[in-house]
């Protein structure tokens, strides 16, 4: 990404010197770079002596070749003299020996920068230079895990305290504007108001308390996470353990979406300030920047697409949350990768980027919706998105359309053994459809959210919970209202309240639930139940006003 900035570099001009006049200073000459040299005053010649002849002495006579070197040093040979003088000085001294190995190994040449260096700058991270090895990392995780788990009650105003509303500020009215989607999660006290406007409590707020601190007690020491990490109870060594579930990359973009959807960011005080910082620090150090943008997914080949929009999305959501630029040219490459990677046949995604193959696969809609996503997710931090990359999802949502375009399969109607509609997939299909701009009275939208209200939550896959409470959140009105009602309380009645999965959610019995195991399961649930202030409504018209 060419940025236009001056090197910063300055041309200065020497000055000739002024013809000497008697008994006159010399004028003090002015570069380019605006900067005054230092006036140097023209020496004046002591007075002769005279005598009674009127000649002066030669003792008194300045010789010529002692006249010109004082007039060429000047001020500035006074201050190297000194200098020199302060340095000799300050050698006598005493210094330890270990001091003194690191003040010369500062004023020593620079090394260079290592091989493995990060291609982007780590993010500024309060004491996280203090901790050297990874041991010590682990150690202090575990103290601080021993030290949370002291207090078993949770209360929402101790995890968070500004979202306690203080009495001042009852009866102020907030006005948000629904262009900045995560305007929401900024205020705590707006995030209070919201949750009550949009059908939240207080047990669904102790619910994403609870998650939070069990997502954040499972970091690794390097910053990550990681599926294979966390069983599902007995099953977890025949089940859970898969080559899918072992994605660091991955589950670390997951967790971060779930500190970040609740208004936790690197660079604002809280409790999960220095969590954060170390998940996207490990984004930042683990990835691949080509000629085909930043490649994120780690290593992984089968679910590496999903791994890349979940990074995406999240690097710029936290780049549009706290407008850190380091992690502009991030979000930048990430999303690079993503239009690079698209198929130029039906226009979608799939496991793999189409430049990868000689034959394009056949695109399919759940990896499009994480592509979609961080498309969308870039644009709301003010990253440019060519027109003709949603050109090519309209193409493919319209490829992979039903019942015209109220619901969606999992592959376009022109593959081989494509099926029909599945209700994740329209789920997915729907809410891509709303950010690629279908209006709230299109009818075929309103025959969509129709079906799937109709349909209601399902306790086994919290991946279509997670893409239709979207969408009903979005529509809004009665059919909102009776979603959510169910959703949410099924959410916190199904949540572990005890033992060391306390705060998660056991996968269900969907494909995507066991596919993904509890620690992807729990993202997406907390996620959920964020929803009321994660993004703002998509139709409401003019300013979301609320009142605290």
């Amino acid at each position: 990404m060419p940025v236009s900035a001056s090197d910063g570099s300055a041309v200065l001009e020497r000055g000739r010197p002024a013809p000497r006049a008697p008994k006159a200073e010399k004028s003090p000459s002015m570069g380019r770079s605006g900067r005054s040299a230092a006036p140097a005053k023209a020496k004046q010649s002591a007075p002769a002596a005279e005598g009674a002849t009127g000649a002066r002495s030669i003792l008194e006579e300045e010789p010529p070749a002692r006249r010109s070197l004082v007039e060429y040093l000047g001020v500035w040979g006074f201050a190297v003299l000194v200098h020199v003088v302060v340095l000799l000085g300050l050698s006598f001294i005493v210094i330890d020996s270990e001091v003194r190995d690191q003040i010369f190994s500062i004023l020593g040449e620079p090394s260079e920068e290592p091989d493995d260096a990060p291609i982007f700058e780590a993010v500024d991270m309060p004491e996280l230079t203090e901790l050297e090895e990874s041991s010590e990392i682990a150690e202090v995780t575990a103290d601080e895990i021993a030290e949370e788990e002291v207090e078993l009650e949770i209360n929402i105003s101790d995890m968070d305290p500004t979202m306690a509303i203080e009495p001042a500020d009852m009866g102020v009215t907030m006005n948000l504007d629904p262009s900045n989607v995560t305007g929401g999660r900024s205020s705590a006290k707006a995030k209070a108001a919201l949750v009550e406007k949009y059908g939240g409590n207080a047990a669904s707020e102790q619910a994403v308390a609870s998650a939070l601190k069990w997502i954040a007690d499972q970091q690794r020491a390097d910053g990550s996470w990681n599926f294979n990490d966390v069983g599902d109870e007995e099953q977890f060594d025949a089940e859970g353990k898969t080559d899918v579930r072992d994605a660091p990359t991955g589950a670390t973009a997951a967790a971060l979406l779930a500190f970040l959807g609740a208004g936790h960011t690197h660079t604002d005080e809280g409790p999960y300030q220095k969590h954060v910082g170390r998940g996207i620090n490990y984004l930042l150090e683990n990835v691949k920047v080509g000629p085909a943008g930043g490649d994120y997914r780690g290593g992984v080949k089968q679910s590496g697409m999903y791994i890349q929009g979940l990074a995406a999305i999240a690097l710029a959501e936290a780049h549009g949350m706290t407008e850190d630029r380091r992690l502009r040219r991030a979000a930048e490459a990430g999303v690079g990768f993503i239009m690079s990677a698209q198929s130029p046949v039906d226009g979608g995604w799939r496991y793999t980027p189409a430049f990868e193959r000689s034959t394009p696969e056949v695109s399919d809609t759940s990896v499009v919706g994480w592509q979609l996503m961080a498309l969308k997710s870039a644009q709301a931090a003010k990253i440019r998105i060519p027109k003709r990359v949603f050109l090519g999802v309209k193409t493919f949502l319209d490829l992979a359309e039903h019942n015209d375009g109220a619901q969606y399969g999992y592959l376009p109607k022109t593959a081989d053994n494509a099926g029909g509609p599945r209700g994740p997939m329209s789920a997915v299909g729907l809410l891509c459809r709303m950010y690629m701009g279908w209006d709230e009275k299109d009818e075929r939208l309103e025959k969509g959210v129709e079906l799937l209200a109709k349909a209601g939550p399902n306790r086994n896959d919290s991946y279509y919970g997670y893409y239709a409470t979207q969408v009903l959140h979005h529509w809004g009105g009665e059919k909102w209202e009776a979603w959510n009602a169910v959703q949410r309380d099924q959410l916190i009645n199904t949540q572990e309240k005890s033992g060391k999965m306390s705060g998660s959610w056991k996968p269900g019995g969907s494909h995507n639930d066991r596919a993904g195991g509890r620690l992807w399961v729990t993202c997406l649930s907390v996620m959920t139940l964020e929803v009321y202030y994660r993004h703002l409504p998509l139709y409401e018209r003019g300013d979301i006003k609320v009142e605290f």
